[in-house]
């Protein structure tokens, strides 16, 4: 009774965030996980700091909307994929990003080039003729390069990131509050 009150709950919550949403599957863990814990333990009382979230980028408001949909386009022909951007309350906004082999391979290398991929003559050179276990090596390589040009992105960002997990910590602690209170 109290799990599924808890998961009705988180829900509503983030139905009215409007941009915020959590796996229907994944909510049974985080409530269990939260109910297993004795309330002594707890940091909070409050479950929506326990729960990871998705972001949906195109209903965000547009001071984050934006410079968040150009860092994913700026990343369009890199070998990664966004696989989905999160928050949680303990490490505020994440990104997953999985590997991604393009159609286009040129536009991989011009990618690379503009980036200042140091190997990008020798790889563009050697490319047609590398076997496909080759190429899926040299696919991870610059997946990793990939990787820390979109760190080096965020740090860039910091200061819009720290302001949207701000907003997006106190919005959510306010719906809590009122939606726990609505309960009473």
């Amino acid at each position: 009774m109290l799990s599924d009150t808890l998961q009705e709950l988180v829900k509503n919550i983030t139905n009215k965030t409007n941009y915020l949403s959590v796996k229907e599957s994944s909510l049974p863990y985080y409530v269990n996980s939260f109910l297993s814990m004795e309330s002594s333990k707890r940091e909070s009382n409050n479950i929506t700091e326990y729960v990871s979230y998705t972001i949906n980028v195109n209903r965000l408001p547009s001071l984050y909307k934006e410079p968040l949909k150009e860092l994913i386009k700026r990343f369009e022909f890199s070998p990664l994929s966004f696989y989905s951007l999160n928050f949680s309350f303990k490490t505020g906004f994440f990104y997953n990003c999985t590997p991604k082999k393009q159609n286009d391979e040129y536009a991989m290398f011009h990618w690379l080039r503009c980036r200042g991929y140091k190997n990008i003559n020798a790889l563009e050179l050697k490319w047609s003729f590398l076997t496909e276990e080759s190429r899926t090596s040299e696919y991870l390589r610059v997946y990793k390069y990939a990787q820390k040009e979109v760190v080096k992105e965020l740090k860039e960002m910091k200061p819009l990131i720290d302001q949207f997990n701000k907003n997006t910590s106190s919005l959510l602690r306010d719906l809590y509050n009122f939606e726990k209170n609505m309960l009473i």
